[in-house]
């Protein structure tokens, strides 16, 4: 892989050096007119003008840029608040409304059967208590 990058180098080197040694013939025989240092150069404006003109300039598009970066705040501030509000809906909508876990709040779960056996037992054992209580005060 090397060598061929090497090749290929050394073919570009020697296209570059034979376009250069083309030109400087052409140079040489006259064929060419060089540039001979004196030539005007293009015309520029004053740079008080473009001074003047790009404070001017500057000016106003920092303006408008302020109002852009202002609005876009805003924009952008109130459609993440209005997509939180419905994101947090969506997420209400998942919860089970029970309070017992997991699902996704479509249907109810039953209430656990263990904790409905406990729980006739407790009144069970209140009346027992209470008709115990009832019998020692009458006698």
């Amino acid at each position: 892989m090397m060598t061929v990058i090497f090749i290929l180098f050394l073919v570009s080197l020697l296209g570059l050096l034979f376009m250069f040694g083309r030109k400087l013939v052409h140079l040489r025989s006259g064929a060419i007119q060089g540039n001979d240092g004196n030539a005007p150069y293009p015309p520029l404006p004053d740079w008080r003008v473009l001074k003047d003109g790009a404070e001017k300039h500057a000016k106003r598009y920092g303006y408008a840029a302020t109002v852009t970066i202002i609005r876009s705040y805003v924009r952008s501030m109130n459609f993440l608040k209005n997509r939180s509000k419905e994101m947090a809906e969506k997420l209400e909508n998942l919860m089970p409304k029970n309070g017992n876990g997991g699902g996704t709040g479509g249907e109810p779960k039953g209430t656990n059967k263990f904790l409905e056996m406990i729980s006739e037992y407790k009144h069970k054992i209140r009346r027992i208590k209470r008709e115990i209580h009832e019998e020692e005060n009458k006698s």
